[in-house]
């Protein structure tokens, strides 16, 4: 077969759009299957990528200053025969010029849309709407692709001698903005159902700079029974995501993860919708949301309720998000 110049993906983040990104990958990759592809991404999210089949390297988008020149002179030097610029942002389009690379395929986000919806409660992006399908069908019109997310071998060791073989129910109470977060209290009173009614063990997730996080959930959960502790890099977490029977979260990056290695998601959504297009892919998937007219206030989520009530989460109360849990993970046998 004979080696075509190769090809560059660009997403340099959040985690769930790059997590959808692979999707695409896949699709791109498809359509050219003699040329190589690379993947152009924030250095945090660079493992995101590890063993995904399609692509060939990944290229860490540079900080600070000159970050543009010295990236577009990294690009420049390989000959890049096309990018698929799944960011569409000013920065990446100056990127993709100064390096001279043809750039293609850059999906609509309906970004004005979804503000109208978020200001005047009407309009919004068309019902239906999907970024995993924008991105995807933006690297070929015709693929129906999935995320997929590949844990190294070391990353599923290092999870099977965190979880001691046990496949559990993983928490993830974080997220970037305050009022993504079902509260951590609601959060406790939910694992503690579970455990008693059978679909346990449980399993939290916590992610860089929540200690303070960690610390409300360890007085919100008292002196119940063994729980274990999750904080690792983004390769062991997709692996312990990966072991997990359910993953319950909000709209979130892990949303998405546990979707790309095929575990169910049951997902708290507050201050964003799913019109936006971010549910999470596949079928067994739960997603649980207050119906209200101040829905939603925020595209990405805010320190605080704009309303001072924080209905949107306060009212998905843990009875119907362990009724979502047992849904799409039931309980263990009981032991004979």
């Amino acid at each position: 077969m004979t080696v075509s110049a190769p090809r560059l993906l660009i997403r340099l983040g959040s985690m769930g759009d790059v997590i959808l990104a692979t999707a695409a990958a896949t699709a791109y990759k498809r359509r050219a299957p003699a040329s190589p592809l690379d993947v152009l991404v924030k250095e945090e999210w660079a493992p995101l990528w590890s063993g995904h089949p399609a692509v060939r390297r990944v290229v860490r988008w540079t900080r600070g200053r000159g970050a543009l020149q010295d990236t577009a002179a990294r690009l420049r030097a390989t000959g890049y025969a096309e990018a698929l610029d799944l960011q569409g942002s000013p920065r990446t389009r100056m990127l993709t010029a100064v390096a001279g690379i043809p750039a293609r395929g850059r999906p609509r986000r309906h970004a004005l849309q979804r503000r109208a919806l978020v200001r005047w409660k009407r309009g919004g992006p068309p019902a239906g709407y999907s970024v995993l399908e924008s991105f995807v069908t933006a690297a070929d019109p015709s693929a129906r692709d999935l995320p997929l997310l590949v844990p190294s071998a070391a990353a599923e060791r290092r999870a099977q001698a965190l979880l001691g073989g046990a496949h559990p129910v993983l928490l993830a109470p974080g997220a970037r903005h305050a009022t993504k977060r079902w509260p951590v209290e609601r959060f406790a009173e939910l694992g503690r159902r579970l455990e008693a009614e059978g679909t346990g063990p449980v399993a939290v997730c916590f992610g860089p700079g929540e200690d303070a996080l960690r610390e409300a959930w360890t007085w919100g959960w008292g002196d119940g029974p063994e729980w274990i502790a999750v904080a690792e890099p983004l390769d062991v977490t997709a692996a312990v995501v990966q072991r997990s029977r359910v993953v319950v979260c909000g709209d979130t990056g892990l949303m998405h993860m546990a979707a790309a290695v095929g575990t169910p998601v049951v997902a708290v959504f507050g201050p964003t919708v799913t019109r936006f297009g971010f549910r999470p892919a596949g079928v067994e998937h739960r997603v649980l949301e207050t119906e209200l007219s101040c829905r939603p206030c925020s595209v990405h989520g805010t320190s605080s309720c704009p309303q001072g009530h924080f209905r949107c989460m306060l009212e998905v109360t843990p009875a119907a998000v362990e009724a979502a849990v047992r849904a799409v993970a039931p309980a263990r046998p009981a032991a004979r």
